[in-house]
């Protein structure tokens, strides 16, 4: 009967640890609130725009814009207005639908909150990119994404 209450135990354990596993460890994200500077983007075109929802059961919250500079082929991904609960490898990706098949990851989440930017140049941009995620990399969790719209 001891085994028997042991197994379950380790069982439940390794269940919450995975279920709700990705906010439980150390963090990855470098500032609580940071407000990037993009005054640089006001000559650039708004290309995509979309609004972050959470997902599977986190907060996750910002509006998204991908800005496009002609001159230096250069692309400028912002989420302002931006909120995001926490995890320990939390990162960016544009993707291809709302998984990592066809993803590119833009690099670690740089803050929980505030105006938050990534550039890339336009040899990353693949135009059936339709998705901005926030992804916790330890668990392979969704924790927050954005619909693009032309």
């Amino acid at each position: 009967m001891y085994r028997f209450k042991m197994v379950i135990c380790i069982l439940f354990a390794s269940n919450m640890m995975f279920l709700g596993g990705c906010g439980e460890v150390e963090s990855n994200v470098a500032n609580d609130v940071l407000n990037e500077e993009i005054t640089d983007l006001e000559s650039a075109d708004i290309v995509f725009s979309g609004i972050m929802t959470g997902q599977n059961g986190y907060s996750t919250t910002g509006e998204i814009s991908i800005y496009y500079k002609s001159d230096t082929d250069q692309y400028s991904l912002v989420l302002d207005n931006f909120s995001s609960d926490d995890g320990p490898a939390l990162f960016v990706y544009l993707s291809q639908g709302n998984a990592l098949g066809n993803a590119i990851n833009l690099g670690a989440l740089k803050a929980l909150s505030g105006t938050v930017r990534y550039d890339f140049s336009g040899n990353q941009f693949d135009p059936a990119f339709d998705h901005v995620l926030v992804w916790c990399d330890r668990v392979s969790r969704n924790f927050g994404e954005a619909r693009l719209e032309p």
